[in-house]
């Protein structure tokens, strides 16, 4: 086994016996790809669709996936891309015949495919501020009849930010463009993306108003919901904040597992690779979180999130029912999530990307700009634009920006972006790239005052 958790001195043992054929398996995330085995006949990439396979955070900056495909290939071995929902690319590689396509019709062990229903929770009756009087009714049904069932949100801490009512201030994250997160159990306010930690409001600080509200519940609030429905014990909780110490990820799945805990309710964590075969229910609490999000791949990853979410409920003998909380009634990717069909959903959004000519009929690259001055980073991001447009061919290439990145300041340091969208077969090479970061080292005078990525 190979992970980043693991010590340097373990590290080294295990990288040693794949080395020396002591081992002769590699198991691990991303970095697993690179394990130093002699002869290798087999790669699998367990749910290939998984964005978190792409490392951009910091060098080397690499797709795992499409690293194993090439690894295999240059070693003469098997690539597997295994996942329920695969990316786009991937499927349209197999259907163009550039990968060969192997289908699993049938759930293992005979399991039947849940039934997904959806709960227009804005014309729903209500049982508390987050749970649907249906919702609540089938999870009442499971729990007198010893059955288990899966919460799931993808939203942790008690509320997604504090505002103001009166005059609409927001507490906002100083270093991050980000709403601050209210966590109740620790009485505070929270950035989750640099972890800055503020007091809890009780005023509002712009015009001292104490009409406060807290807006867009997490994880932390749905389980204080359920402890005034159902015995509290019964309930446990699975997120960043519940897991972080040492052996608590364990402890909650083999409680859930013994039958300690009736209910299981949790981030992405719960969305994967659970199987308990006394799971008959998943309720998915907010399933329009991430629908709206300036990405292209938006409603595919909500599409494939959410039938992963599905497939936790009814993996034994008893049919698992799947219900859905959704406000956007109106969004063909629910439509399609309640069929569980990925082909009719893939051949519906891949019109749209051939249409706009997105991937995977076009590769885009993303040039970003970081720095402590917003008006810096923003010159430096024309000045390089200006480059692009001056060096690559209008026929081949499309430059979209530059423009504020989606989080426009992160960590303290601000972002803007530019797209390059390749319309051709013309690719930029390593000498024309390095060659115009050269023209922009010499042309601006904030290239050595930002950082290009």
């Amino acid at each position: 086994v190979l992970h980043s958790a693991m010590n340097g001195s373990e590290k080294f043992e295990a990288w040693e016996s794949l080395k020396t054929g002591k081992a002769r398996v590699a198991l691990g995330p991303r970095s697993a790809v690179f394990a130093p085995l002699e002869n290798l006949g087999l790669v699998i990439v367990d749910e290939e669709h998984e964005s978190s396979y792409k490392q951009f955070d910091k060098p080397p900056r690499y797709h795992a996936r499409d690293t194993a495909i090439m690894r295999a290939k240059l070693e003469g071995a098997v690539c597997v891309l295994g996942s329920a929902t695969p990316s786009f690319e991937s499927y349209y590689n197999a259907l163009s015949g550039k990968y060969e396509l192997l289908t699993l019709s049938e759930r293992a062990d005979g399991a039947v495919a849940p039934e997904i229903k959806l709960v227009h929770f804005p014309k729903s009756a209500k049982k508390s501020q987050n749970l649907s009087q249906p919702l609540f009714e089938e999870i009442e049904k499971r729990h007198a009849s010893g059955e288990q069932s899966i919460l799931f949100l993808n939203r942790r801490g008690f509320a997604g930010s504090v505002r103001c009512e009166k005059c609409g201030f927001i507490a906002m994250c100083s270093d991050c463009h980000v709403p601050l997160v209210y966590h109740f159990q620790k009485a505070h306010l929270r950035c989750h993306y640099c972890g800055k930690v503020a007091d809890t409001l009780h005023t509002c600080p712009k015009c001292g108003a104490k009409d406060l509200t807290l807006k867009s519940s997490g994880t932390e609030r749905i389980e204080i919901e359920l402890g005034q429905l159902f015995p509290p014990d019964d309930i446990s909780r699975m997120d960043l904040d519940t897991t972080a110490g040492k052996d608590k990820h364990a402890e909650i799945l083999k409680d859930f597992q013994t039958g300690k805990t009736k209910i299981l309710l949790g981030t992405q964590m719960v969305a994967k690779g659970l199987d308990f075969p006394n799971v008959t229910l998943v309720g998915v609490i907010n399933a329009d979180i991430g629908l709206t999000l300036p990405d292209f791949r938006a409603s595919e990853r909500l599409f494939a999130l959410l039938l992963q979410v599905a497939g936790r409920a009814g993996r034994g003998k008893k049919q698992g029912e799947v219900f859905m909380q959704v406000f956007n009634l109106e969004s063909e990717v629910f439509r399609f999530v309640a069929k569980g069909d990925y082909e009719i959903f893939y051949n519906y959004e891949i019109e749209s990307r051939k249409e706009l000519f997105y991937p995977p009929f076009s590769r885009l690259a993303k040039i970003e700009f970081s720095g402590e001055e917003e008006n810096e980073v923003a010159s430096a991001a024309a000045d390089f634009a200006k480059i692009l447009i001056r060096d690559l061919d209008p026929e081949s290439f499309d430059i979209l920006g530059p423009a504020p990145a989606v989080m426009a300041k992160l960590k303290g340091r601000y972002r803007h972006q530019i797209l390059i969208k390749q319309k051709g077969t013309t690719l930029i090479s390593k000498k024309l790239f390095r060659k115009m970061q050269f023209e922009f080292r010499n042309e601006s005078q904030f290239a050595t005052k930002v950082r290009l990525d």
